[in-house]
């Protein structure tokens, strides 16, 4: 889980835009719900996330291990 977003991704984002949030247990797909000046909002199914748009990793993750990121939907080599 090394991949990070990059500061032009996190730039051109819009509701509405799918996205990838990475996990521990695999990867799911989001969709943009809102963004404020700090943070953007991602439904994943019923659930929000909330993730900083300085980095695009998940606010108040309770460890660095277990953070999310943001991350541009693309076709996975072995998906």
């Amino acid at each position: 889980m090394s991949e990070r977003p990059t500061k032009e991704f996190l730039a051109s984002l819009i509701v509405g835009q799918s996205v990838r949030v990475t996990r521990l247990t695999g990867d799911v797909v989001g969709r943009v719900s809102d963004i404020k000046p700090r943070l953007f909002k991602v439904r994943i199914g019923r659930e929000v996330r909330t993730f900083l748009r300085e980095d695009g990793g998940a606010f108040n993750a309770p460890e660095k291990s277990s953070k999310s990121w943001l991350l541009p939907l693309e076709v996975n080599a072995h998906g």
